[in-house]
């Protein structure tokens, strides 16, 4: 199971059963990226050997599993510097008063 909760299981397991199991088509991102987000927000916690693992448990193949979660890790990365920077950009127009 993906996360601590129901709805990033759901989210995921939603993800899995309608994405392409031999590659990724445009519409499939959009969900992955839900989750993606979803995780960040909620503050839940995954490290790439449970997505890995979970992916491959549902018959992804080999080079889509590598592909998503580099992409889910390369996400966080993003959604944890736009946090830096958004907080950098409020505190500053706080100060400016």
């Amino acid at each position: 199971m993906i996360g601590s909760d129901i709805t990033s299981s759901e989210l995921f397991e939603r993800f899995a059963r309608e994405c392409g199991k031999d590659h990724v088509e445009p519409h499939d991102w959009l969900q992955f990226f839900d989750l993606l987000i979803y995780m960040h927000t909620s503050g839940k916690f995954l490290v790439e050997a449970e997505l890995t693992y979970a992916l491959q448990a549902r018959g992804f193949d080999a080079r889509v599993v590598a592909e998503l979660s580099q992409s889910f890790n390369n996400g966080l990365v993003l959604l944890r510097a736009y946090d830096r920077f958004k907080l950098g950009i409020e505190a500053h127009k706080e100060g400016d008063d």
